[in-house]
């Protein structure tokens, strides 16, 4: 329903890219990918909490050309 909705609502014309993160290693990542690629965003993934600042930077430098990167 998620993804429906997420679908549903995109607009081209202002698009709002999603960039979930998720921590930890049991983390159901392709349902976090799915999420981003619906709304033109990127997933990450930090298996280890003490990724999470490269991972969210990355994040943030990418935010710039999303969603055409």
């Amino acid at each position: 329903m998620l993804l429906r909705t997420l679908r549903a609502e995109a607009d081209p014309a202002r698009p709002v890219p999603v960039t979930p993160i998720g921590i930890g290693p049991d983390v159901d990542f392709p349902a976090l990918q799915q999420i981003a690629a619906a709304t033109g965003g990127k997933a990450y993934l930090a298996r280890d909490p003490a990724d999470i600042r490269g991972v969210f930077l990355d994040a943030v430098l990418e935010r710039r050309c999303r969603p055409t990167c």
